[in-house]
């Protein structure tokens, strides 16, 4: 898995720990998979990311016991 870059729509900032910051969907580039790391809201941005592409693949670690695919 190789990491492209972060959605965050709260987040002023372009770059985080070495990755493009996207706050905006439309801006994102193709990809396989959401990886779900949000504590905060983590249900909200979960629902807003199947709105947003019913066919995404959400991954979602098991420690916040929700979602469709688990790590």
């Amino acid at each position: 898995m190789e990491l492209t870059g972060i959605w965050d729509p709260r987040n002023a900032s372009k770059n985080h720990l070495g990755l493009s910051v996207w706050t905006l969907w439309d801006e994102l580039l193709t990809y396989d998979i959401c990886l779900l790391t949000s504590i905060e809201n983590a249900s909200e941005i979960y629902a807003e990311i199947l709105l947003r592409n019913h066919s995404a693949r959400v991954l979602v670690p098991q420690i916040l016991g929700f979602g469709k695919s688990k790590l």
